[in-house]
């Protein structure tokens, strides 16, 4: 029953966190992700991690649909206008990944 009070619990901040910053201009995604952090066992521990753990497979496919939705607002023609920086931005990442690795 707790893990479902507070998953419940984490949902509606999260949702309410969402619409707070979509008035502000900035996208509901984002309202998410700072919810998570804030409630993350790394910062104020309010969720135990029992409970983080017995819901290990609905976080994974709550962070999926976060990227699902962050990728379904990528608008192409934006993107079209910075190909060279993301070209470089990708070749550097890519390189240094494969460096600091071997």
């Amino acid at each position: 029953m707790n893990e479902l009070f507070f998953i419940g619990l984490l949902i509606i901040i999260g949702y309410f966190a969402g619409l707070l910053l979509e008035k502000a201009g900035i996208p509901k995604i984002i309202g998410y992700i700072i919810t998570g952090v804030i409630f993350s066992p790394y910062t104020f521990e309010f969720v135990p991690e029992n409970i983080l753990r017995s819901t290990s497979p609905l976080i994974d496919t709550c962070l999926g649909f976060i990227i699902f939705e962050v990728g379904g607002s990528l608008k192409w023609s934006k993107l079209k206008n910075y190909k060279k920086q993301l070209v470089n931005i990708l070749l550097f990442e890519s390189l240094t990944t494969y460096i600091l690795i071997i």
